[in-house]
């Protein structure tokens, strides 16, 4: 008969943890983090990054697969599809990249020999989701550069959201002043206003499991909306600087003042208006969706 293993005995079993899932400097290859080109040989035509939301390969036929974005400008996938099918023997390849949270490369597949095969688009009255190009494309071989493994620090989202002090009363609200500047960085004067709520972000969580543990990374983060009032009598200033609900047609300085000495700022580069209401007969409340913060404390 086996005698029963000691508790001393039993420490000995293997660790049943994360393992090396828990060390802080691994870095996940994300579903979200990469971007996909075509390039040719002339450099006459090309399909920049900008417009591809999904990609699969599928390397055992050697077929690749990917949805752009119909947008209306010079560099786009219909005029790229127009020139591929015209001049079909000039040497093109796509590259496929994927970064970590900070933008570094991790590795890059590029496809060689490329053609365009199925290709289809969907459009439904009951939609009103933005058209895109599904096409496959087939390559004649691939070829693959890894990024040289090492330590990278991953951008702390949470943190940058609550940089600033986390002290949010009635009395600091008022202390904040916007300013305005155009792309070549003129700046308005800064005039008072009220804000809301401070900046923050909300960061998707991707859970990890192995054996009896289980671990989160931070994922994809957004900017929650900001809510500004304004003085009824500063409303004409604060809408023509605004720019009304064009997207990015100016940068937007949110800065906190105490004492009449700025401790905070937010630059807010792209943004659009949500929402605008009376709230007061002397106040308006405009809620704005930023698209791009940068934080800075003075």
């Amino acid at each position: 008969m086996i005698p029963p293993k000691t508790a001393e005995e039993k420490t000995l079993s293997r660790d049943m943890g994360l393992g090396r899932l828990a060390d802080p400097t691994m870095v996940f290859v994300r579903n979200f983090r990469w971007t996909l080109t075509a390039e040719s040989l002339d450099g006459t035509d090309s399909l920049p990054e900008w417009f591809q939301t999904k990609v699969k390969v599928d390397f055992y036929h050697n077929k690749l697969y990917f949805e752009s974005l119909e947008v209306m400008c010079h560099d786009n996938v219909l005029n790229w599809i127009e020139s591929v099918k015209a001049n079909p023997d000039k040497k093109r390849w796509m590259v496929l990249t994927t970064y970590d949270g900070l933008g570094n490369q991790l590795y890059t597949y590029q496809f060689n020999g490329i053609s365009i095969g199925e290709r289809e688009v969907n459009y439904d009255y009951d939609s009103s989701d933005v058209a895109t190009q599904k096409i496959t494309i087939y390559f004649t071989d691939y070829s693959l550069t890894q990024t040289e493994a090492q330590v990278r620090e991953q951008p702390n989202l949470e943190q940058l959201a609550k940089q600033a002090e986390p002290n949010w009363n009635v009395h600091n609200r008022a202390d904040w002043r916007v300013s305005f500047a155009d792309d070549q960085n003129n700046k308005t004067e800064a005039r008072k206003i009220i804000l809301d709520s401070r900046p923050s972000v909300e960061v998707e969580e991707t859970e990890i499991n192995y054996l009896n543990a289980k671990s989160w990374i931070p994922g994809k983060g957004h900017w929650s909306k900001v809510a500004l009032i304004v003085q009824t009598e500063d409303l004409g200033w604060f809408l023509s600087n605004l720019g009304l609900s064009r997207l990015g047609c100016r940068k937007m300085t949110l800065s906190l003042y105490r004492d009449n000495v700025r401790i905070e700022s937010w630059l807010i580069e792209y943004f659009e208006i949500c929402k605008m209401e009376k709230i007061k007969p002397d106040q308006q409340k405009i809620t704005i969706q930023p698209h791009s913060f940068a934080y800075t404390n003075s």
